[in-house]
């Protein structure tokens, strides 16, 4: 039997493995319901902390917010196999996809590039941290990689080959990722 180990990771240390899904577990199942919870609760956790007067390096203190916990197994070629918490893990890879297309799309100097946190680069090509079927690659690529307004953004998704129902779900809570919380 495998030795059961408990460690306490931020985000950054979590996501510099390499995920991958067991068959049974590829489905994105949350709701709008539980992604607003996630946003709120985030935000909140934020908020106790924040002051107007704080600056960046500030955000280093705030207190630690926990995110749940995420099971897995390690696996020979060093990947983890996720056996509880992928909702959570493909939840927070979609809002700091978010954040990363704010600060491709708007130029906000003040967002740093956080696409490590989301792929790594392997041998000259992109590799999501969290293994994705290629339809879904392909959603977030464009998420990523590309500058184009909304219109056209929708419109290349739109024409993405078998894109599964749960790719087009996390699509669409990412359009509500702006309206999911209450503005500050």
């Amino acid at each position: 039997m495998g030795t059961i180990t408990f460690d306490r990771r931020t985000i950054n240390e979590a996501l510099q493995n390499k995920y991958v899904l067991p068959t049974y577990q590829r489905e994105y199942k949350w709701t709008e319901k539980q992604f607003r919870e996630l946003l709120t609760d985030l935000q909140d956790a934020f908020l106790q902390n924040y002051k107007l007067e704080h600056g960046r390096k500030d955000v280093g203190s705030y207190s630690e917010y926990f995110l749940g916990t995420i099971i897995t197994t390690e696996l020979q070629d060093g990947q983890k196999s996720i056996i509880d918490g992928q909702q959570r893990l493909a939840t927070i890879t979609l809002i700091l996809a978010y954040l990363q297309r704010k600060k491709i799309t708007e130029t906000v100097p003040q967002i740093t590039d956080i696409d490590n946190l989301i792929r790594r680069e392997l041998y000259g090509e992109k590799d999501y941290n969290l293994s994705f079927e290629e339809p879904r690659a392909q959603l977030f690529n464009l998420l990523l990689d590309d500058s184009i307004n909304e219109d056209e953004l929708i419109e290349k998704i739109d024409s993405i080959e078998n894109l599964d129902n749960s790719s087009e779900v996390l699509f669409a809570l990412f359009n509500k990722i702006e309206t999911g919380v209450s503005r500050v």
